[in-house]
């Protein structure tokens, strides 16, 4: 289909030679497109016009690097603390890698707190359950 729209729209151009001979001048080389193509073709043919995207401050790619190369530096030491991990007996790993060391912390705290309140309600129970029995 593509093919024969084609060869009818291009069927009614006459085709110039292209010989540097046949030019009267050496201007008449450069001076116009080839005729063998309409003046309509040579404007789709040309490249369609980008928009420029605004260009990024300097500034911002640096602190866009910054962060990613932070980003990186954090998984490799990961990797590099499992690896290391990996050939210690447990005990020792948790204790060689810093995020375990940071969890276990947290983890000890909330429990801790977690029994206080338990023994302040027992303790609370404990008062009024006195105070029920006491009086008669």
């Amino acid at each position: 289909m593509f093919m024969e729209d084609a060869d009818h729209h291009f069927a009614s151009l006459t085709v110039a030679p292209l010989s540097p001979l046949s030019a009267s001048s050496p201007d008449d080389l450069h001076a116009s497109p080839p005729s063998f193509l309409p003046s309509a073709a040579i404007t789709t043919l040309s490249k369609p016009q980008k928009t420029k995207k605004k260009r990024k401050a300097t500034y911002v790619l640096r602190k866009e690097e910054q962060s990613a190369l932070q980003q990186e530096i954090e998984q490799l030491e990961s990797q590099v603390a499992v690896l290391k991990s990996r050939s210690l007996p447990p005990e020792e790993a948790a204790k060689a890698d810093p995020v375990l060391q940071r969890r276990e912390a947290e983890n000890a705290a909330l429990t801790s707190l977690l029994r206080h309140q338990q023994l302040h309600v027992a303790n609370a129970q404990a008062l009024l359950s006195s105070v029920v029995y006491a009086t008669p």
